[in-house]
Order: C-alpha cells, then sequence, then structure tokens
C-alpha cells in the first residue's frame, strides 16, 4: 500500500475515488471493478454518513461484486440505514442488462426491494418484464443466464408493487416460456414468494391449463399451491402423502388434517430411513439426511400419542451428527410442545440430551464452522434446560431463535432468570455492539420473551428503544420472529403495539406480515 493510503481516512478516500475513476476513464474493465469493490468495502466499514454508505454501495454494486453487495445490503437493513438503499435503487436502470453492475443490481433489489416506495417499485419491475417479455430474449446471452435472477427478483419484490403491477406479474409468470424445466423453476417461485391468497380463481385456472396444454406433470409446487387453496385439492394430495410425504405435507396448513391412519404410514417410512442414517452413522459414514424425518416423526409423535416412535427419537440423538441444521428445527419443535410430553417421554429424551452434553467435544460433530459448532451446542443446552424445568424461563424459551449463537451461549451463562427483567441487565452490554447479528439476535431475545408468564414493562420498553434506535432493521426480525403461534401467547397489549409498530414499516412485506398476525389473531378469537 502506498504512503498516502496511511494519511488518514478522508485521503484514503480520496486516492480510491481516484483509482476508481482513472479505471473507467481508461476503460480498464478488471482495474475498474478490483478498485470500485475494495473502494466499496472500505466505505462502507468506516462509514459515519448515509452518504458515505450510499456510495460505498453504489461502488460495490458497480464492481458486479453480487455476493459482497446484498451482504453489505442486509447488513444495512440490520443497522437501519434504509435511506442509502433506498437512494441506490432508485437510480438502478434495468432497461440496459449488458453492465457487468446488472447482477449485482438484482441482488441488492431481492434484499431491499420490499423497503421502496411503490412509484420505484413499479417502474423497476416494468422493466424486467419488459426483459422477460422481449423476443427471442430466452436465446440470447445474456438474458439465458439471467432469467433464473431475474424472476427471483421480480417475485421478492412483489410486495412493494402497486396492484396493476402485481397483476401483470402473475399473468407474465403464468405465461412465461412453457418448457417443462422453466415450469418446474417458475412455478416453485411463485408458490413460495407470492402470497397463495392474491391469486385469482381465474389464474389458478390458467396455471392448471398451462400445463395440461403442455402434456406434463403437475409441478411439486403447484400441487402444494392448489391444496393450500382447496380442501377437495387437499383430498387429493392425501393420497400421495405415505410416499411423498417431503414434499407434500407443505400442502397443509395444519398438520391435524391428516387422518391418523395416514399419519401412521408416514410415520412408518420416518422411522425406516431414520434407521437406515442410523445404521451408516454406526458404521462412522456421515449422512446428513435424517433432519426432515428427525422432525417430521418429532411432529407426528406431538400429535398422536397413539403411534408415537420416540424410541427412534432418542436412538438417532444419541448418534448425532450434532449440527445446527438437523438439530435446531428437531429442538425447536420439542421446545414448543414439551409440555405435551408423558413424564417417562421426558425424562428418557433429557437423558439423552444430558450425555450430549457431558460429550461435547468427542460427540459426534461435523461442524463446518467453530460458530455452527457453538449452534449445535446450544441447541442442546436449550432443549436439556426445557425438558429440565417445568417453567422455563423466557431466555431459555428464546436461545434457539437467535441468529447468533454467540448470543444464546451468552444468555444460557445468565443462571438466575427467574425474573424476566433480569433478561434486560443481562444482555444491555449487547446492545451497542457494532455487529449487526448480535443486535438480531437481542432483538429476537426480547421478542420471544414477551410471551413470559410474569410479563416485564422493562423488556417492551428496551425493545422499544432498539425500534426506535434501529428502526427497520429491528422491525425486519421482529417480522421474521413473531409467528401465529407465538404471537398468541401475547398478552393483548403487547399484540397491539406489536402489530401497531409492524404495521407502520416502510417493508411492504413487515406491513404484509402484520397484516397476516392480525388476521389469525382474530380466527383465533371467534
Amino acid at each position: 500500500m502506498s504512503e498516502s493510503f496511511t494519511i488518514g481516512a478522508d485521503n484514503a478516500k480520496f486516492q480510491l475515488r481516484i483509482s476508481t475513476g482513472a479505471a473507467r476513464l481508461a476503460g480498464d474493465i478488471a482495474n475498474f471493478k478490483e478498485a470500485a469493490e475494495a473502494g466499496g468495502k472500505y466505505l462502507l466499514q468506516s462509514a459515519e454518513s448515509t452518504a458515505d454508505a450510499t456510495e460505498g454501495l453504489t461502488l460495490l454494486t458497480a464492481s458486479g461484486a453480487n455476493l459482497a453487495a446484498s451482504n453489505a445490503a442486509e447488513r444495512l437493513i440490520l443497522d437501519g440505514w434504509i435511506s442509502p438503499l433506498t437512494e441506490l435503487i432508485s437510480t438502478f436502470d434495468f432497461s440496459n442488462i449488458s453492465r457487468i453492475s446488472f447482477q449485482a443490481e438484482l441482488s441488492v433489489l431481492r434484499v431491499a426491494g420490499e423497503f421502496l416506495p411503490v412509484s420505484i417499485a413499479d417502474r423497476l419491475l416494468s422493466q424486467l418484464l419488459d426483459r422477460l417479455n422481449a423476443p427471442g430474449n430466452w436465446r440470447s446471452y445474456p438474458m439465458r443466464n439471467y432469467k433464473a435472477e431475474i424472476l427471483r427478483t421480480v417475485c421478492s419484490v412483489y410486495l412493494s408493487a402497486s396492484s396493476q403491477i402485481r397483476s401483470e406479474i402473475r399473468t407474465n409468470i403464468i405465461t412465461i416460456n412453457p418448457g417443462e424445466e422453466d415450469l418446474q423453476y417458475t412455478y416453485s417461485l411463485l408458490s413460495e414468494l407470492i402470497p397463495d391468497a392474491e391469486w385469482t380463481e381465474n389464474e389458478l385456472k390458467e396455471l392448471r391449463s398451462i400445463v395440461n396444454d403442455n402434456c406434463i406433470s403437475m409441478p411439486q409446487s403447484l400441487q402444494i399451491l392448489f391444496a393450500r387453496r382447496s380442501e377437495e385439492e387437499r383430498s387429493k394430495l392425501l393420497e400421495k402423502l405415505p410416499t411423498e410425504f417431503t414434499w407434500a405435507l407443505k400442502g397443509f396448513p395444519d398438520w391435524s388434517e391428516i387422518p391418523i391412519e395416514i399419519a401412521s404410514e408416514i410415520v412408518d417410512q420416518c422411522v425406516v430411513e431414520l434407521k437406515k442414517i442410523m445404521s451408516e452413522l454406526k458404521k462412522g459414514v456421515f449422512s446428513s439426511g435424517g433432519f426432515p424425518y428427525l422432525t417430521c416423526l418429532i411432529h407426528f409423535n406431538l400429535l398422536y400419542p397413539t403411534i408415537s416412535k420416540w424410541e427412534v427419537v432418542l436412538g438417532y440423538l444419541s448418534l448425532g451428527p450434532l449440527t445446527s441444521q438437523n438439530l435446531s428445527p428437531a429442538l425447536s419443535l420439542l421446545a414448543d410442545h414439551n409440555h405435551q410430553l408423558d413424564p417417562y417421554t421426558r425424562k428418557a429424551l433429557r437423558e439423552a440430551l444430558e450425555k450430549l452434553r457431558r460429550k461435547k467435544e468427542t460427540v459426534f460433530l461435523f461442524p463446518s464452522s467453530n460458530k455452527e459448532k457453538e449452534s449445535a451446542f446450544a441447541a442442546v443446552e436449550y432443549a436439556y434446560w426445557l425438558l429440565s424445568n417445568e417453567s422455563p424461563t423466557p431466555a431459555e424459551r428464546a436461545i434457539l431463535s437467535g441468529y447468533s449463537p454467540e448470543m444464546a451461549l451468552a444468555v444460557l451463562k445468565l443462571k438466575a432468570l427467574n425474573n424476566p427483567d433480569e433478561i434486560v441487565e443481562g444482555i444491555s452490554g449487547y446492545i451497542a455492539a457494532s455487529d449487526p447479528t448480535l443486535n438480531a439476535g437481542v432483538v429476537e431475545l426480547l421478542a420471544l420473551s414477551l410471551r413470559a408468564k410474569h410479563r416485564s414493562t422493562a423488556i417492551k420498553s428496551l425493545l422499544s428503544t432498539i425500534i426506535q434506535n434501529s428502526g427497520e432493521g429491528a422491525l425486519a426480525i421482529l417480522s421474521r420472529v413473531v409467528n401465529a403461534q407465538i404471537f398468541k401467547d401475547f398478552h393483548a397489549e403487547d399484540q397491539n403495539w406489536l402489530l401497531h409498530a409492524l404495521s407502520n414499516s416502510q417493508s411492504a412485506i413487515t406491513r404484509w406480515k402484520a397484516q397476516q398476525l392480525r388476521a389469525n389473531a382474530s380466527k383465533m378469537t371467534k
């Protein structure tokens, strides 16, 4: 690094701007991309104002570094810096897709498009729809490679658009490129990213007819979409459950609709698959494929105790592998329903987890990083505490849900948590942390702590303070954390407060989630 870079931050910024501008003027694309990426990262790391953040993200996006740009956009959201994002996105122009920044711009738009004003969202989505509809586009480079990213982006920004553009998007997705491969991919996007309730009956008929007209089998994602909308379609999907339950169960919002006879067949299938995996594990052959079967088995064990196979769950837990991806969803399910366990099963599960706690470093572990390893240990600790206490504390209930394993482990070290006010005291030191993911863990912990039997006004007060300071970042986290199951456990006063906060968000997705929570709350009170 030259001496000029060490003189001061202002001079470093100047040098980065000079090198980036010189490369651009010289037409030196390789050096421009390198200088722009380095400059963008530097400005973002040292940003003291929204102007610095905007300039940094602009450079990073211009360099074409789509992963770095999307990560930076996510971090700005968690920090509550929404204005630099919307300011940058408002300058995007997708009428020209040959620029080196095109993919990076799509990445940033996918992350932050939910915060756009309707006018900007409509303009950008209209441009992307034009790109999709241009004659011959799919046969030419670069559209052939960009198609998947454009479709994903359109669906991700969907809720920020006006009703007219939303209708155009659905129409375009229905009619675009009716090849089997394209249908499968397109419909998997629409079923995941466009709310089911948005689809009209006529549009659903068109979806069905385009599949029939092209003489192809009904994509799984479409079967799931139809099943969520129709009891008759769910009845048809029941026939596929015993053998294709790993995807077909997604069509059932409420698994209690599934008859015990079919549930019993699914349980038997889960047992067969888990025993195969357990046999491989005993031979020292690692397999990560047990997670969906383990979670499904626990779910039906809780739903239908007469067909439960807890001994298989215990056997799998005794072998591992202890990774957060495998254990967290399954143990989280146990955590939310631990009160349904009979004393014998509770004791057996507690003993199995106690063995895992004692083994620690020697347990059958395949973590990809120390952070994942810590998260796996936190999951075990969390479930063990829940199964050991009749009245788990709010912090104990919240440990698994934090974004940050460090936050989870820190909370575990706080021994005396019977008084919810102590949660506030215990985590106050983390609020000022520079790492936004750590603050995300704090927000989740506080939000989930509102479920406490002895509610603490101090918790809500601290959560309110964080929302005021980080704004949309905290609201985005809240909207991810608080599902219908969690929301119903809140006091009425806290429900109203939370709905008010989410409903006033700049994010279209957060506002939509608030509507869903309000609708679910109304159903539960009827």
